[in-house]
């Protein structure tokens, strides 16, 4: 066993460590083939280079293992160094024995010398590969959770692929992350292996971050106490660098297990009560057409209609109260339900007979979508929302007079629209989904934006699959899912993740109404790429388009750990437990484009979760999922604000 503590004089010993201490540990010694050389100089800063090349990998080059940029009042950490035939492991402990609360000091690498161009994950919206050069890149900083799916950060030359990844109990000390990837320059640049990148985690706030860049929780350590953090590297092949995260991974489900809840591939679709076009002095809360609006006509004319298209596991309404006139930055409106009762017309939407109750009793599982489910206005069209607390009693009750209406009017299925750490942290998020899940088990839940792979353990995620804020170069360009979700694949097998789509975009800038066809393939790709095709549309759906099992093929066969039902957890491989995916390892969800998968039987839950079999549409203008308005500044604007933040 290598493994060596640092405690120079500028590093603290450890004293009094608590508990949560000691639940941090190193991860076991790997097995394999030794694939680098890593040490640690008695200066703080590490060196390691391929074993069999002996090429650089990252150069000692004054960037020690941790940064105090808080002008020297910052905990200081002692480093417990460990080598792995892949990389390495660090230990950091922060103790705190002043007499007040002290933050942590920054933690980072040293220069990792992969070239002067390299490519990294873009882990906001999946796994996407974004290029970078030394000569043109810009700092890149994101946070964990708001916009990072995991606290992970992967870059790949030509021949390596090098994972750092930040190992912490975030629902017990509470605090956001922060990776910032940079290429310094200066001395930083200089020497065996040129310029490189350098890979920092921030856990506190030092006073110089942007809006974009600050840390909402920033890390805080009590007199008297201590914190623990393990970063590992590790070092794969370019085309197999989930292998860098193996230990998160590990870390990660010991923690949380698996997914909680029984995955349903099949598609969904999706219609709008009210749109931003139909607002007027006339139409207050832009409640569709003259012929729909439920405000004059009541819910008959709606509740017809969704009973008809065929093919579908569902119809999600959204905006099924109207739209806020005055305030429409506000919306989707909080009040997704409750308005109803103001108008008699409108709470036609409970009645059993020509109300929502119908269409589920019809065979067509019903769903709302819950505008601002974290942004609370305790009145309509509020100028004024507040950042959902579910410790605030009045908050509490106000979220829970919506959500029991939604059940009242029969709903099974809620997309829950700015469900995100940015209005309500994680610690405090996933406990109340739980609660709701408790209060009304037979209602699937959906998280927007796309959401931590904490939060995913819970409920699906919403994934926004259109690009049209602005004119794309091509029709094609508007399809934002390129591929499968490769780190969710991993860290959370068995997952469901809805895959929106809409057409505003082909009609307003290229004049195309979109066919059945075209519909069928956009739907046929989305469920290739793993998603669970959330349409725009009033077509019909053909049967067999399900989401496919994406972690059966994006991930390496030695690393797949199959999803097991119920309450979490993970088996590996050949064990062949039954998933939480719609049956994985029983195999009863047919996978739809890629053709590594043929197809099974139908998908059939569990009874006690049982989705509905038949879905309907809705609207004659379906609006999207994401705020839309005629307004092309206030289209870029919604855009421009989505930038990965959960």
């Amino acid at each position: 066993m290598k493994r060596r503590t640092l405690a120079c004089a500028f590093l603290t010993a450890v004293a009094g460590i608590s508990a949560s201490v000691h639940a941090q540990k190193l991860p076991p010694l790997e097995t394999g083939p030794k694939l680098v050389e890593a040490k640690m100089l008695p200066d703080g800063q590490v060196e390691m280079r391929d074993a069999k090349s002996g090429a650089l990998l990252i150069a000692p080059r004054g960037a020690t293992l941790w940064d105090n940029k808080f002008d020297g009042t910052a905990i200081k950490p002692e480093i417990t160094f460990q080598v792995q035939p892949s990389g390495f492991d660090l230990l950091y402990t922060f103790t705190n024995t002043a007499s007040v609360a002290k933050p942590p000091a920054m933690l980072r690498l040293g220069i990792l010398t992969l070239g002067p161009e390299v490519t990294y994950q873009d882990f906001r919206y999946g796994s996407e590969d974004v290029h970078a050069h030394v000569a043109t890149h810009k700092s890149k900083a994101l946070t964990y959770p708001k916009q990072l799916y995991s606290p992970v950060w992967v870059l790949k030359n030509q021949t390596h692929a090098m994972g750092v990844s930040i190992q912490y109990p975030i629902m017990d000390y509470k605090h956001d992350v922060r990776f910032a990837f940079s290429s310094p320059g200066g001395k930083l640049a200089e020497g065996e292996g040129g310029r490189g990148w350098l890979v920092e985690q921030r856990l506190a706030n030092v006073g110089n971050e942007s809006a974009n860049t600050e840390l909402g929780h920033s890390a805080s350590i009590a007199p008297g106490t201590s914190q623990a953090y393990v970063v590992s590297v590790r070092v794969a092949s370019p085309e197999e660098w989930v292998r860098t995260l193996v230990p998160y991974r590990d870390y990660f489900q010991s923690l949380y297990g698996g997914v909680k809840y029984t995955r349903d591939p099949r598609p969904i679709r999706a219609s709008a009560v009210a749109s931003f076009m139909h607002l007027s002095p006339s139409n207050p809360m832009g409640l569709g057409n003259e012929k729909l609006r439920p405000d004059t006509n009541g819910w008959g004319p709606w509740t017809k209609r969704l009973k008809t298209p065929k093919g579908w596991a569902g119809v999600i309404l959204w905006n099924p109260s109207g739209l806020y006139y005055h305030n429409r930055d506000n919306n989707y409106p909080f009040q997704f339900t409750t308005r109803w009762l103001d108008n008699p017309k409108t709470a036609e939407a409970l009645d059993k007979n020509i109300g929502l109750p119908s269409v589920a009793a019809a065979g067509t599982p019903v769903g709302l979508w819950w505008g601002r489910s974290c942004q609370v206005a305790d009145v309509w069209d509020d100028a004024t929302l507040e950042p959902f607390n579910p410790d605030n009693a009045k908050h509490k009750a106000l979220a829970l007079a919506e959500l029991d209406l939604a059940v009242q009017a029969g709903a099974t299925i809620i997309g829950l629209d700015t469900f995100s750490h940015r209005h309500t942290p994680v610690w405090k998020l996933k406990p109340w989904l739980e609660e709701m899940q408790a209060r009304h088990p037979q209602v699937r839940f959906g998280q927007e934006p796309i959401c931590s792979d904490i939060m995913h353990t819970v409920a699906a995620s919403f994934f926004r699959c259109y690009d049209d804020a602005q004119k794309p170069e091509s029709v094609k360009a508007i399809m934002k899912a390129k591929s499968a979700h490769i780190l969710a694949d991993f860290i959370n097998p068995g997952h469901e993740i809805w895959g929106g789509f809409r057409y505003a975009g082909h009609k307003q800038y290229f004049g195309i109404d979109p066919t059945a066809q075209m519909i069928i393939d956009d739907a046929k790709h989305l469920a290739s790429c793993g998603f669970v095709p959330v349409m725009f549309t009033d077509f019909d759906m053909p049967a067999g388009i399900l989401a496919a099992e994406s972690w059966r093929f994006s991930i390496p066969s030695d690393l797949q750990r199959l999803p097991t039902i119920g309450k979490g957890g993970t088996g590996n491989g050949a064990s062949g437990t039954s998933g939480a995916g719609g049956g994985q390892g029983g195999g009863n969800t047919a996978r739809t484009g890629a053709g590594k998968q043929p197809p099974v039987g139908p998908f059939q839950p569990p009874p006690e979760r049982r989705r509905p079999t038949k879905p309907d549409d809705s609207s004659a203008a379906a609006p999207p999922p994401a705020r839309d308005t005629s307004d092309a500044k206030e289209r870029a604007k919604i855009a421009n604000a989505d930038d990965g933040d959960r």
